[in-house]
């Protein structure tokens, strides 16, 4: 292996998004479809390779007012999936 990748790999550990980031950026998504936050209760989970933000609408909410979004670590990408 030579240097430049191994200090490349190196460095990806240290940049990998942050929970603060995370949350910022699914609330961004969020509001880009139209939903009010005010109207949801945020969940929070981490995996090894992603967060998992969940937006659950308060009750009574009808079946599948919720939106729950990915965002990748080691470059912050999203995947927003609403109603499941």
């Amino acid at each position: 292996m030579n240097n430049t990748f191994r200090f490349q790999k190196e460095l990806n550990k240290f940049s990998k998004i942050s929970e603060d980031k995370a949350v910022k950026l699914a609330k961004k998504a969020l509001s880009e479809k139209g939903w009010d936050i005010e109207k949801y209760i945020m969940k929070k989970e981490e995996s090894d390779e992603k967060w998992i933000i969940t937006f659950e609408g308060k009750e009574p909410r009808p079946p599948g007012d919720e939106m729950t979004i990915y965002v990748i670590k080691k470059d912050g990408s999203i995947k927003v999936f609403i109603g499941e």
